[in-house]
């Protein structure tokens, strides 16, 4: 199979161009003027997503679902171009966890279709009390190497990416640990200054959890994890990218201060995403979306996750925000993708590379998204 667009986006940028698709992978990239079999116009045909912070969605939650939830789960993925994804899990207590690990493991060996599970996020539970968020208190704790070790034998490979707060880490003994492991550190839920940041950073921490939420925020005289982040341009950042979380003038402010390689467009979505629900349970706690945003029911009406839908995050991203659509493309497929070494294969539009396609009109909708060759999602009607 041919297709063609006049915004292709290839590793130099969007051209007009004829990518062919063949047993699951992209054989071949070619002028616009060579033979195809389908024309996408002026649609840009862009990187599968790749989202590495997602609680939920459409009814689904890591941390309680069975295994045939999570595979429907995967299959509504790409509804909103995500061709690959991290089952994210919140802090809970140890058994919720290990039972949530093995049911991610046991759906990505049997999965076939939809959006393809690539790794476990494990958001906690060895944070900071104090930048807890929307994370169950009761269920946060110390850092401890045995768990550790349960937690990623449980996964059996598949944990890739885990959310510490590294100033509770003595030593950055877990911190060491994860790297041995393989399972990349990621700096959130944390008061970490600047400077235990940059120790962190020595110590294998390669990434920070939703920039600007549950963290040492921006101080002109007391530089905390923000402070760090838009100072460190090649420091892989998480942004959630609703308009909520964080203001659009200040997703501005951040993309303009990370280089184009760095930034991380997720969803940190919850299972009450894309139903006609009114409230959920995330983490044991009540949820109630309010002018599309989800917050715990406590007086402060604290932000918890999202109902943000990729495709979604990268209009309010290009529209709301001025980010270069270049730069918003990349924070959701090619970004993502390196971070967790994934860059080989997914994350490119490139000869030898996974079919991993998702095609957006001109709004940013959806109409066509296609995993390894295979079409998940076409939109019908207008």
């Amino acid at each position: 199979m041919r297709i063609k667009s006049t915004a292709v986006y290839l590793e130099n940028g969007f051209e007009e161009a004829v990518l062919e698709l063949e047993n699951g992978k992209i054989t071949g990239v070619f002028p616009a003027s060579s033979s195809y079999e389908e024309d996408y116009g002026d649609a840009y045909i862009l990187p599968g997503f790749l989202d590495i912070h997602t609680h939920g969605g459409y009814g689904v939650d890591t941390n309680t679902s069975p295994i045939e939830e999570l595979l429907s789960w995967a299959e509504r993925l790409p509804e909103e171009g995500v061709t690959s994804f991290l089952p994210t899990t919140v802090t809970d207590h140890k058994d919720i966890l290990l039972s949530s690990l093995k049911n991610v493991r046991e759906a990505h060996k049997v999965q076939k279709d939809g959006a393809r599970i690539v790794g476990i996020h494990m958001e906690g539970p060895f944070l900071n009390i104090t930048k807890a968020g929307a994370q169950p208190k009761d269920a946060i704790i110390p850092p401890s190497i045995p768990l550790l070790e349960e937690f990623a034998k449980e996964a059996d490979g598949l944990l890739s990416l885990m959310t510490v707060a590294p100033e509770k880490d003595e030593g950055h003994l877990l911190l060491k640990e994860l790297r041995k492991y393989g399972i990349i550190p990621s700096i959130g839920h944390s008061a970490a200054s600047y400077e235990e940041c940059l120790r962190a950073r020595e110590d294998g921490a390669l990434s920070i959890t939703h920039t600007f939420n549950a963290q040492s925020a921006f101080h002109h005289r007391d530089p905390g994890i923000v402070n760090f982040a838009l100072d460190h341009k090649d420091f892989y950042s998480e942004i959630i990218g609703d308009g909520h979380h964080v203001d659009p003038s200040v997703l501005s402010f951040f993309f303009s201060c990370k280089d184009s390689d760095h930034a991380i467009l997720i969803s940190d979505s919850l299972s009450i995403k894309g139903i006609d629900e009114k409230d959920i349970l995330f983490g044991g706690q009540k949820i109630l979306i309010e002018n599309g945003a989800a917050h715990l029911t406590d007086e402060k009406k604290t932000l918890a996750g999202s109902i943000l839908k990729i495709n979604e995050g990268i209009a309010v991203l290009v529209n709301k925000a001025g980010v270069p659509i270049e730069k918003a493309v990349r924070a959701a497929s090619v970004n993502p993708a390196r971070l967790l070494g994934l860059n080989d294969h997914i994350g490119i539009l490139k000869e030898g590379y996974d079919a991993d396609i998702t095609i957006l009109d001109k709004d940013f909708r959806v109409l066509r998204t296609i995993v390894k060759g295979k079409t998940s999602y076409t939109k019908t009607g207008s």
